[in-house]
């Protein structure tokens, strides 16, 4: 629009008296002022936000000048510039809200000369409005003709989660509608009590692992739960990874497997939940329990992706009772295995052969103090001890077979040890 040029009389009539009290300002020469004042644009920028609110921003004049005021204008509804408020800063909020329609918003300064008010040309700028559609926290909302609002866009697709409130600016969001979260990257989405019809194609947008909640029994809920389809958890395999020897009473049996868009898999153990484990990044997973009692066992896995249960796994497994011990385990005979014109020294390794039967492993005790444990098999094993110091040292030898122990063996004579 063209600046018009401003009618005093028109435009202040009642409102401020033009004659003030303060001193003559410095500049008292009318036509240098009214140049100085033509030198600004005062044209509004409009910026209007989500709810129909407006807020106007201009130059400011020359500083050499004596501002009185910024005067605001804007067409009422029979489209006639009103004065809104004198102001002396460069920005305003208008305080109204306005409805859908074409605005013209105008500036006019006022300044003082010689006592008298020297006022600017009107610089105006249009607008149209829009209140119809408004935004609140990322999402776009559209007024609907009862009052309540509908959902229709996610203008911020950066969102992961999103929280759609009962009202919003005092209307009540009623609805979803089509295709309302198309480009949105969101995550997790909750929707309020007061949704009363969602658009087939609502949340299209979503990826299909986003999850939707609303309040227990609300028509948002019932819709989540017969038109929310996630993608199924499901399994790669799952396998006991125990040898045969591990399956028996008081062993730990171990399962590995790997699930694809599983969140959690849940462990029941002849129809008893006994565990849920999370799988890594990969889908991969373990699970281990210790049977205390002999028979088959069903284990089941049953793969989730967040509440939406998927795909089952039944892996069955045969534990037996841990055979018993045959026979004592023993140590039958001990030598130091050491050639007669050399000593022992400090550091280095001394040997012993050693003669087992019904053992498993033999304990080796230095004067008292357990240093190492040997795996063995029945007849002659060889067994070495590196000593630290210099001394003599009594042998002690004990056989075991699993947990349980046999006579101790202490050899003969003690072992010389040199630096």
């Amino acid at each position: 629009m063209e600046p018009v040029k401003y009618d005093k009389k028109k435009r202040l009539a009642g409102t401020k008296s033009n004659t003030l009290d303060a001193n003559v300002g410095e500049y008292d020469d009318p036509e240098y002022c009214r140049a100085l004042l033509d030198q600004t644009d005062l044209t509004p920028t409009v910026t209007v936000d989500g709810f129909g609110r407006v807020t106007l921003e201009w130059a400011a004049i020359d500083e050499e000048l004596d501002l009185i005021s910024y005067h605001i204008y804007v067409t009422d509804e029979n489209g006639e510039l009103q004065h809104v408020i004198a102001t002396k800063d460069t920005s305003y909020r208008l305080p109204q809200q306005f409805t859908s329609g074409d605005y013209t918003f105008a500036i006019v300064a006022e300044i003082d000369v010689n006592h008298e008010s020297m006022y600017s040309d009107e610089y105006a700028a249009d607008e149209s409005i829009d209140a119809s559609v408004f935004v609140s926290d990322g999402v776009e909302y559209t007024l609907n003709e009862d009052g309540t609002c509908t959902v229709t866009a996610v203008v911020d697709s950066s969102l992961e989660s999103i929280v759609i409130p009962q009202y919003v600016d005092g209307h009540k969001v009623s609805a979803v509608g089509s295709g309302a979260f198309d480009g949105s990257s969101a995550t997790e989405v909750e929707l309020p009590v007061t949704i009363e019809d969602i658009a087939d194609d609502a949340f299209d947008g979503l990826d299909s692992s986003a999850t939707l909640t609303a309040p227990e029994h609300s028509y948002a809920a019932q819709w989540i739960e017969e038109n929310w389809v996630h993608e199924e958890a499901t399994f790669g395999q799952v396998d006991c990874t125990a040898d045969d020897e591990d399956l028996v009473v008081g062993h730990e049996v171990t399962f590995e497997g790997q699930a694809y868009n599983a969140t959690s898999v849940v462990v029941s153990i002849d129809e008893e939940i006994v565990d849920t484990v999370t799988p890594d990044d990969d889908g991969v997973f373990t699970f281990a329990f210790t049977p205390d009692e002999a028979g088959t066992y069903a284990v089941k896995f049953v793969a989730y992706n967040d509440d939406f249960e998927g795909e089952s796994e039944i892996v069955t497994v045969t534990v037996a009772e841990e055979e018993p011990v045959t026979g004592t385990p023993s140590v039958t005979a001990a030598t130091l295995e050491k050639e007669d014109d050399l000593d022992l020294i400090v550091g280095s390794d001394v040997t012993f052969k050693v003669t087992t039967s019904g053992a498993d492993s033999v304990k080796v005790y230095i004067d008292n103090e357990l240093v190492k444990t040997v795996t063995v098999t029945d007849g002659e094993n060889t067994i070495t001890w590196t000593p630290e110091d210099a001394g003599d040292y009594t042998v002690k030898l004990v056989p075991c077979s699993g947990t349980t122990e046999g006579t101790a063996y202490t050899m003969s004579d003690t072992v010389a040890v040199a630096n």
